[in-house]
């Protein structure tokens, strides 16, 4: 694509047909990894921010915590103290 000149109709097809492909891909991995129907996940996936009350309530995550809520729960999954569990910038 040229970013100077104005896309064909051909060409927004293609953006349009990728971006879909690429949505469908989106949907199935939420759906399969928060075991929520692809119904749902579709009505929710409105391209809008969540806040993190909205995904908790919806399924799409399984706690709401801060970085040391993090450290503690990896801390205790990887069997290793606090201190060794770091972040990366």
């Amino acid at each position: 694509f040229n970013s100077n000149k104005e896309l064909t109709k051909n060409e927004e097809q293609l953006i349009r047909d990728e971006l879909e492909v690429i949505f469908t891909n989106f949907i199935r991995t939420v759906s399969d990894n928060r075991n929520l129907s692809t119904t749902s996940v579709r009505a929710i996936a409105t391209g809008a921010p969540y806040t993190a009350t909205f995904a908790l309530e919806h399924g799409l995550i399984d706690k709401i915590g801060d970085k040391e809520s993090v450290r503690s729960y990896l801390s205790e999954v990887l069997k290793k103290p606090k201190q060794e569990i770091i972040y990366c910038r």
